[in-house]
C-alpha cells in the first residue's frame, strides 16, 4: 500500500520544524506525530511563547566587537542600542506583568461564579486550561482549513485518516512517496 504526499506541503513544513527535518518512510509514524502535536498543541505553544519571551528578555546584546577595539562613535551607538534594549524589556515586562495579572484576576473573579468550593481548585484549573486548549486546537484547525479549502480537493486531507483506519485493520502500515 503506498501514498504520496508532497515536500512543500504545510503539513510536512510544520513536522519538520517540530518533529524532524528526514521524511518518514512509512505514514504510521507520520500520522501518530501528527495526533500527538494535535493533542499537545497547547503544551508546544506555551513552549514557544516561553521560547519567544526567553528571546524578547535576553540579558543584553552582543556586541560585534569588543569593546576594547570600538571606536569613540561605535561604543557611543552599543551603549544606545543597549540602552533601547533596556527600554524594550522593560516595556515587555510590564506587558507580560499586566496580563498575568489580568488572567489571575480573572481567574478569581470567574471562580467566585462558577463555586471553586464545589469542584476544587484542581478540577477548576483543569478544566480551564482544557478549554483554553480546545479552543487553540479548535482555532488553529480552523485557520488551516481556511488557508487549504481551496486545495482539499485534490489533496490527501480525506486520504489519509481512511488509509490509516485501513492500515490498522490489514495490521500494516503504508509505505510515503515523498514528491
Amino acid at each position: 500500500m503506498n501514498i504520496t504526499l508532497k515536500k512543500d506541503s504545510w503539513h510536512f513544513k510544520i513536522y519538520s520544524k517540530v518533529i524532524s527535518e528526514r521524511e518518514p518512510k512509512s505514514l504510521c509514524p507520520y500520522f501518530w506525530s501528527w495526533v500527538a502535536m494535535i493533542i499537545g498543541s497547547p503544551i508546544l505553544i506555551l513552549f514557544g511563547i516561553m521560547r519567544f519571551l526567553s528571546k524578547v528578555f535576553e540579558a543584553k546584546p552582543k556586541p560585534k566587537k569588543s569593546i576594547h577595539d570600538m571606536t569613540e562613535d561605535e561604543l557611543r551607538e552599543e551603549t544606545e542600542r543597549y540602552k533601547k534594549r533596556e527600554k524594550r524589556n522593560e516595556k515587555g515586562a510590564k506587558i507580560v506583568i499586566g496580563i498575568s495579572g489580568l488572567f489571575i484576576i480573572s481567574m478569581i473573579v470567574l471562580s467566585m461564579y462558577i463555586g471553586v468550593k464545589k469542584v476544587g481548585w484542581f478540577n477548576f484549573f483543569r478544566d480551564v486550561f482544557s478549554l483554553v486548549g480546545l479552543l487553540v486546537s479548535v482555532y488553529w484547525s480552523v485557520v488551516v482549513l481556511a488557508k487549504t479549502s481551496k486545495k482539499i480537493g485534490d489533496s490527501n486531507v480525506v486520504k489519509v485518516p481512511l488509509v490509516m483506519i485501513k492500515s490498522i485493520y490489514t495490521k500494516t502500515c503504508p509505505i510515503i512517496n515523498w514528491k
